[in-house]
């Protein structure tokens, strides 16, 4: 078990105790995603992509200081996708990792996608401000209309045609394999995360 936060957290559970590590300057770890216990990928306040390899932590992408990293998820070692935001020029950015190298691809969009999440390497949203989500299809990412223009905080599901996803004042919307429709959370405050 791995657990990030503020001032430098990051502690590990080895099934005996915890321990602390320190990531270089890493001062604020925002977000964190694995495949095995020798595959974990972290990023936060800092420039750079950080990966666990089961012995230590090393930098693997380093950034230009406009990009802002929001999520990672991957369906593969060699299949690593990143929500991004380049401030320069006012765009989405989806990073992927294809085992040996990262690559850039611009979205077009000026809104912040800030969660991802798939089913699969040719099966992945991203949903981020303003009702904003985007579809990889395994051959580019494509704009899919949300039905609404809540901020989006979340997402997650079980398959092709099951994905949800969630966000500011319980908006919370599902897609069933052609079309996202709003669904009644319950909720009046905020949704920030779905599993």
């Amino acid at each position: 078990i791995w657990v990030v936060g503020d001032y430098y957290s990051l502690l590990h559970w080895d099934g005996t105790e915890w321990s602390y590590l320190e990531v270089g300057s890493v001062f604020l770890i925002t977000t964190i995603w694995g495949l095995a216990s020798d595959d974990i990928w972290i990023d936060g306040d800092i420039d750079c992509m950080y990966h666990w390899d089961g012995t230590s932590w090393s930098p693997r992408y380093f950034f230009d200081f406009r990009v802002s990293v929001y999520d990672v998820w991957g369906s593969a070692t060699d299949d690593v996708w990143v929500a991004a935001f380049d401030s320069m020029i006012d765009q989405a950015v989806a990073l992927h990792w294809d085992g040996a190298a990262w690559s850039e691809l611009l979205l077009d969009t000026n809104k912040k996608l800030r969660k991802v999440w798939g089913s699969g390497p040719d099966d992945i949203w991203m949903v981020g401000d303003e009702g904003t989500i985007f579809h990889w299809d395994g051959n580019s990412w494509s704009p899919v209309d949300s039905g609404t223009t809540a901020h989006f905080r979340a997402v997650a599901g079980t398959g092709m045609n099951d994905a949800w996803a969630a966000g500011w004042d319980g908006v919370m919307v599902h897609w069933d394999g052609s079309a996202w429709s709003s669904v009644s959370s319950g909720a009046s405050s905020s949704i920030r995360a779905l599993w």
